[in-house]
């Protein structure tokens, strides 16, 4: 199992991570492995050259559309991105990472009513699903709706102790609460 961190691109000073974890590599996995290294040293011309092969050879493979659209979001190419974020789902409607990272694509695009459904479809595919809670506690904050935003930071929290954008959202909550 892989994880990769990405950036979610907040509204706040020190960047957050987000988890996007990839649990079923394709049977031919050199091209996805070269595209995930690429991913992680954030060379997203590199990364789509290998997504793109790896997602000829296992075209049904939802996790390689996943990464395919998430490296196309960082070179700004928005309309392939959604295609491949799309895909993933179709191949794969239940996988909370998926609805994440098409919430994520929908938040950074101004579209918040939409993301914040992704995110909640993250969370009926996995109510544990840490960034999904992580992210609807900074979209209530956003639209000031201050007790939703604490309860969804603590639920990240307890879904990963670890989770620094749910750590920073509950200082944002003590900092705007005052």
């Amino acid at each position: 199992r892989f994880a990769l961190k990405t950036c979610s691109q907040m509204r706040c000073a020190p960047c957050a991570f987000a988890d996007a974890n990839v649990t079923a590599p394709p049977v031919n996995n050199a091209d996805f492995d070269l595209g995930s290294d690429a991913l992680k040293a954030k060379d997203w011309d590199r990364a789509v050259q290998h997504l793109a092969i790896a997602a000829k050879a296992e075209p049904a493979n939802a996790d390689v559309q996943n990464l395919l659209g998430y490296a196309y979001r960082n070179q700004r190419k928005y309309d392939l991105a959604f295609v491949h974020y799309k895909e993933a789902l179709r191949l794969n409607p239940e996988d909370a990472a998926v609805h994440f990272a098409l919430g994520d694509f929908y938040e950074t695009r101004g579209r918040l009513d939409l993301a914040q459904k992704e995110y909640d479809a993250a969370l009926v595919a996995d109510p544990n699903f840490g960034p999904a809670h992580s992210a609807l506690g900074w979209l209530a904050l956003g639209r000031q709706h201050m007790q939703a935003a604490y309860e969804a930071f603590n639920r990240a929290l307890k879904a990963n102790d670890q989770d620094p954008r749910a750590y920073h959202g509950i200082a944002e909550y003590y900092s705007q609460k005052g």
